[in-house]
């Protein structure tokens, strides 16, 4: 189904289809209901707006807003035009799309088919959490009636539907809207919504773990389950689930969706793990860090400050610049620790974080850009050049001057690893380089008409094109010559220019 809208919407875009057309053929096999004040022409007509409405935003939300540097933003008024057409017309959409079962009163013959409102389910759910995310909450609501009315018709209409994946399906969006329902009600906040939703997501929970079903689920059963020492929630009050809710539902402010790690937190300084849930305190500034005591929080300030609110400067969030800091430590202290057979004593190491948390800083918002990110910082430890940088790093460091012996085997194993790779190494993964080059391809397709490419192999033919390109520009910019930096490219100003060019070569314009 995905490519006959991708077809449908490239050949409205050449004009080979008109709006009329489309019209007529939605509706071709529909009886006029008999309180239509009308022909068959304008009924049909009338069927083809509602069903394209939701077209035009199936289109976007499935293939489009999946592309390269598109966002949920980017294609939300059509998610709006569609909630706007569902509550103007709402007695249409709810009998004739949305009908839940045949009605042969009247010589009506309605198929029941729950695909629209699976889709729109969707849709508007996604609707939902954006305007929830940015903190549009009144807006959220006013969705969030229209979303519920859809989910329950479309949860009549998978009850006798045959086909085991539309009710696999229809379970999961409705988990989905629990989610989505215990955010807003901790938000609001509305007691009765978020609990409401929690009682039915760990019903359903616990029903997918007895049948051993693997679902990708929030694990509030377990979650919660810390907090009560067991999962008997119908003994819990109301009450006390809202104020766990509260404590667990992450805020809109932080962008998240579900909840907080349910994970033990470890002292930031002396790694100590607590015994419970929620013991250890955040630093009070930026809510990164854990500490067991106010002693640790006072001995780890010296490097926390660098990093601790506003203080940040790079892309990564504190906790994890913290991690990486805490890795690089443990490797470079043990490395000097193995060749020496002397421990470097805490002094030596405590001024080395320090220092090491600005030149970790300077680094990436400098000279190593490309990998200020947490998928970049992934690819920043395979990178040559930024091992590079570290070990001189290091090696000026008191304590670790062994690192000016260690930097010249370094530096010769780092040569021949770059003799053996050649000057034209890929350091992308080629399922990395497909994926974002295929995508690109449909998209800037879609976007220029695709009165050229009407066979495969000429789309394979423009896909390879875009491939030699990035390979090209990556060894033109080495910034952009990694998994993330093949990303970053997409958005770079100079390569847009060029694979515009690359693309309209192909096209008949």
């Amino acid at each position: 189904m995905n490519d006959d809208n991708d077809l449908l919407e490239r050949k409205i875009r050449s004009g080979e289809i008109t709006e009329d057309q489309i019209f007529m053929t939605t509706t071709q096999d529909m009886t006029i209901p008999s309180d239509w004040e009308g022909d068959i022409m304008s009924y049909s007509q009338y069927y083809g707006t509602r069903v394209m409405k939701l077209n035009q935003a199936y289109i976007r939300f499935k293939l489009l807003s999946k592309g390269p540097g598109s966002s949920t933003l980017e294609y939300e008024r059509w998610y709006h035009e569609l909630h706007d057409d569902i509550v103007s017309h709402k007695k249409f959409w709810f009998d004739m799309i949305f009908a839940t079962e045949n009605n042969d009163k009247e010589n009506i013959k309605t198929k029941v088919d729950p695909v629209h409102a699976e889709r729109t389910t969707g849709i508007l759910g996604t609707l939902c959490t954006s305007l929830r995310q940015r903190g549009d909450l009144k807006g959220c609501m006013e969705v969030m009636t229209t979303y519920m009315a859809v989910l329950e018709r479309y949860q009549k209409m998978t009850v006798t539907c045959e086909d085991e994946e539309q009710k696999k399906e229809c379970d999961g969006l409705t988990y989905k809207c629990n989610l989505i329902r215990i955010n807003c009600g901790c938000q609001l906040p509305n007691p009765k919504m978020a609990v409401e939703a929690f009682r039915q997501i760990v019903s359903f929970e616990k029903r997918q773990k007895v049948l051993g079903v693997e679902y990708e689920m929030a694990d509030y059963d377990g979650v919660l389950e810390r907090f009560f020492n067991h999962n008997r929630y119908d003994e819990i009050s109301d009450e006390d689930i809202f104020k766990v809710l509260s404590y667990t539902t992450t805020s809109s402010k932080k962008s998240e969706d579900i909840v907080e790690s349910s994970e033990l937190r470890a002292c930031n300084f002396c790694d100590s793990v607590e015994e419970m849930l929620g013991n250890y305190k955040k630093c009070s500034k930026c809510h990164q860090e854990s500490y067991c005591s106010k002693e640790c929080q006072e001995k780890d300030w010296p490097v926390h400050k660098h990093i601790c609110g506003n203080q940040n400067s790079t892309n990564l969030a504190s906790s994890e610049l913290h991690g990486i800091i805490n890795v690089l430590m443990k490797n470079y202290t043990t490395s000097v620790e193995t060749q020496t057979g002397h421990s470097v004593t805490s002094s030596h190491r405590n001024k080395a974080k320090v220092k090491l948390v600005q030149q970790l800083k300077e680094m990436l918002t400098k000279d190593f850009q490309h990998f200020n990110s947490q998928m970049g910082a992934i690819d920043a430890s395979t990178d040559l050049a930024f091992s590079a940088a570290l070990v001189d790093f290091f090696a000026k460091q008191p304590g670790y001057e062994v690192w000016t012996l260690l930097k010249l085997q370094m530096q010769q194993q780092m040569k021949s690893t770059a003799n053996e790779k050649g000057s034209n190494y890929i350091n992308f993964d080629e399922d990395v380089l497909n994926r974002v080059c295929n995508n690109v391809t449909k998209v800037l397709i879609m976007n220029l008409g695709d009165s050229g490419t009407q066979d495969l192999m000429r789309h394979n033919t423009i896909e390879n094109d875009i491939k030699s390109l990035c390979k090209k520009f990556a060894l033109e910019q080495p910034q952009y010559n990694s998994n993330k930096g093949l990303e970053l490219m997409m958005k770079n100003e100079n390569f847009s220019s060029r694979l515009v060019e690359t693309i309209t070569k192909h096209m008949e314009l």
